[in-house]
């Protein structure tokens, strides 16, 4: 891949009338704490997790290449095109994020730039990239880029403490007593066919959510992008099971070093639903966060699954907009 040149951009400081230099060069290792705090100062995490836990880049069947903005100061934007083993090999990823306060000043313009050079050079069909659903903004700077809405979510957020115990337990129970077992992947020890299990139960639910679609990593790819992510604990692997057969999962990922949770995947097998297993599920859920000491879970679901959404709402979570997904086709090679 040739070699990425740094670029200088100039413009004007807020309420100084000053100029101030940007430099946009590619990611290097010192800039892995740097990378982090600008995504959390975004509120909410990357959609592909590596780009911000993983700290070198790699070229090959899993691609990742980084971009950031300094002012000499610090970050003030941040870049990335990724793509995973497992996707279709024109099927690329990007997001450009820049803090507030160097906006409108041609920084975006310049990483979404980087972004649409290197998808374009590296082969992609698709970019997928993803905004917050709260910025507007951010919404139409991809449109006029060329991107096309495909999918829109919505945040559900609960104050764990602000929740109702015995309506907690009476969710839990009524499950267990129709047979369903409740356990968590941490108790299975992950060792014997534990994590082969766990594996087979997430390529079962995924395309029963809404997007998802049928592709779905090895599981090889599956132990290194899941299994040992960042956010991923065995104690938030929560599985129902009907005898033997493991039929429903919610997965917790952990942020914050703990404080925050995400309910990264809900689902229960299509022959078990209206059974009160997903319920079931989160309520439980909701008892081990409040054990475990966090404030806040928080969860994205298409704005079209108003079941889940309805099931949230019976637990407390609250609604506002989420990420927006949008996706550019490139043109292909004759």
């Amino acid at each position: 891949m040739p070699a990425q040149s740094p670029e200088h951009l100039l413009g004007a400081q807020a309420n100084k009338g000053e100029w101030w230099s940007v430099c946009i060069r590619p990611f290097q290792a010192s800039d892995l704490a740097a990378l982090q705090a600008l995504y959390e100062s975004a509120g909410l995490p990357p959609a592909v997790d590596q780009a911000v836990t993983q700290p070198e880049d790699t070229l090959g069947d899993d691609a990742l290449q980084r971009f950031v903005a300094t002012d000499g100061r610090g970050l003030v934007g941040c870049a990335y095109v990724a793509r995973s083993a497992w996707h279709p090999p024109g099927w690329y990823q990007g997001e450009v994020f820049v803090r507030p306060i160097a906006r409108r000043r041609g920084v975006g313009s310049a990483l979404a730039g980087r972004v649409e050079a290197l998808a374009g050079t590296l082969g992609a069909e698709t970019l997928t990239t993803w905004v917050d659903g709260q910025a507007p903004a951010a919404e139409h700077f991809a449109v006029r880029r060329g991107f096309a809405v495909v999918q829109r979510f919505v945040t559900m957020t609960l104050n764990v403490a602000h929740t109702e115990g015995e309506a907690l337990d009476h969710w839990v129970s009524a499950a267990r007593q129709r047979g369903v077992t409740l356990f968590s992947y941490e108790e299975t020890g992950g060792t014997g066919d534990a994590p082969w299990r766990l594996y087979e139960l997430n390529r079962r639910l995924a395309p029963l959510l809404p997007g998802n679609g049928e592709a779905f990593p090895t599981f090889e790819d599956y132990r290194r992008e899941i299994l040992e992510a960042a956010w991923f604990r065995p104690e938030g692997q929560l599985i129902a099971a009907v005898g033997d057969r493991w039929v429903g999962l919610a997965g917790l990922g952990f942020y914050e070093e703990g404080r925050r949770l995400h309910h990264e995947f809900t689902a229960v097998d299509a022959a078990y639903q209206r059974r009160g297993i997903a319920l079931a599920l989160k309520a439980w859920s909701v008892q081990r966060a409040r054990a475990w000491g966090v404030r806040e879970i928080r969860t994205g679901n298409d704005h079209s699954n108003t079941a889940i959404i309805e099931l949230n709402r019976r637990l407390g979570y609250t609604l506002q907009p989420g990420v927006v997904k949008l996706r550019r086709a490139f043109p292909t090679a004759p």
